[in-house]
């Protein structure tokens, strides 16, 4: 029972993810701690799965000089 919850949680994000998209967001991340892997979300395209460290996420372009990589992004949560 408890996958099933945790799988509707997750639908549930996802389908947050893209209203925000479909009303002018341009990008979302959904951040997987449990397998270090983040899925990018822009609006009229496919999800894409970021799962090698050293990839950098796309930012949005007012941040266009920022960077931040995958690994950075754990590397913080795990502050916590």
């Amino acid at each position: 029972m408890a996958k099933i919850q945790e799988d509707f949680h997750l639908i549930r994000v996802i389908d947050n993810i893209l209203f925000c998209l479909n009303h002018g967001t341009e990008l979302g991340w959904l951040i997987a701690p449990e397998d270090r892997s983040i899925m990018v979300f822009r609006p009229g395209q496919q999800p894409v799965v970021l799962e090698n460290e050293n990839e950098n996420l796309p930012v949005l372009s007012v941040l266009a000089e920022w960077q931040v990589s995958v690994a950075e992004v754990f590397s913080g949560l795990s502050l916590s």
